[in-house]
């Protein structure tokens, strides 16, 4: 991080460019409005809850609860409600591994070049 200094989580996220994340994740959504079952969770939303638990060093439980209590980032993620425990793993199983690790290398990097991370914080 710049100057050892921690930048906020807001800082973070706003600062990465998911332009191509979500045109990556739009391919494994094929929801359409207006078809029978329930609209998927937002998958850009379900991709940054991974970013920021990564960043928060958090459980998938710890992550869940902090949610239920922080309705800025429910709003961020455009979730009404927090997701259960359950859905991170379908939406792994959604995209595919390799998808997600492509997009989440490419996001790292993306910290690693402006100087959100370093070397040391990822190993």
């Amino acid at each position: 991080m710049k100057n050892n200094r921690r930048a906020s989580l807001r800082k973070i996220i706003s600062s990465i460019d998911f332009s191509e994340t979500e045109t990556i994740l739009k391919t494994c959504y094929k929801y359409s409005p207006h078809k029978p079952g329930r609209p998927p969770l937002s998958a850009k939303g379900m991709f940054i809850s991974f970013l920021l638990m990564f960043l928060r060093m958090e459980s998938y439980r710890d992550y869940h609860a902090f949610l239920e209590k922080d309705q800025f980032w429910r709003r961020q993620l455009n979730f009404k409600q927090p997701p259960d425990i359950g859905s991170y793993t379908n939406f792994l199983k959604r995209i595919g591994i390799n998808t997600f690790e492509q997009i989440f290398a490419d996001v790292v990097q993306q910290l690693l070049d402006k100087e959100f991370l370093n070397i040391h914080m990822i190993a």
